[in-house]
């Protein structure tokens, strides 16, 4: 199988501060050899949501599926952060940015309130319809 964006957007929340936007992205990385230049390809595709963003664009969650862990993921968009000076300029203007990795969302996902809840339900409704029986079991 191949790696995917399975979704990308820019979508509104609100919490007790009021509403914020925030750059939403869906990934699957199903094939780590090619994981690499996938991501050079993701950070090209983030950077023109953002760019399409409100300018107070402040918060971005990245939700992964597949064989990449989330430490990983933050570590080669570190490496390519540093690379290059518009994603740097982006990333030093994020308040929040999160990724996470299907596998561990359960751990922090317990509904209404949680930790995660606000920024993450529907990314995780989508990457449960998007990938196979056993990772649907982990949202219920």
């Amino acid at each position: 199988m191949a790696n995917s964006i399975h979704n990308l957007d820019t979508k509104w929340f609100r919490n007790d501060s009021g509403e914020f936007p925030a750059v939403v992205m869906g990934l699957n990385i199903l094939d780590p050899e090619h994981a690499e230049a996938f991501l050079d390809s993701v950070v090209e595709k983030w950077k023109c949501q953002r760019m399409c963003s409100p300018p107070t664009t402040a918060n971005m969650t990245i939700t992964l599926a597949g064989d990449m862990t989330a430490a990983r993921f933050r570590d080669l968009w570190l490496l390519r952060s540093a690379r290059d000076p518009i994603l740097k300029h982006f990333m030093s203007l994020m308040v929040h940015a999160d990724v996470l990795h299907t596998s561990t969302l359960h751990k922090h996902y317990k509904g209404l309130g949680s930790k995660y809840y606000d920024l993450v339900t529907e990314q995780i409704e989508i990457t449960a319809k998007r990938q196979g029986r056993n990772q649907r079991s982990l949202f219920g």
